[in-house]
């Protein structure tokens, strides 16, 4: 079986907001606590979103 590895990086920026990054990517995401939880930021990229998006992907 062959081997993939994915290169991906988090710098924590503030409060509960950071930005991802890969060195095989030219764009950076920025990522933050989704606004359902306490301190939690709108209009923002979330873990939540992105788990959930990296599963739709696969059906695509």
């Amino acid at each position: 079986m062959d081997q993939h590895i994915y290169e991906v990086g988090l710098i924590w920026k503030s409060d509960r907001m950071g930005e991802m990054s890969s060195p095989d990517l030219d764009k950076m995401i920025e990522v933050a606590t989704p606004p359902q939880f306490q301190g939690g930021m709108e209009g923002i990229w979330s873990p939540e979103h992105l788990f959930t998006s990296a599963i739709l992907s696969c059906f695509s």
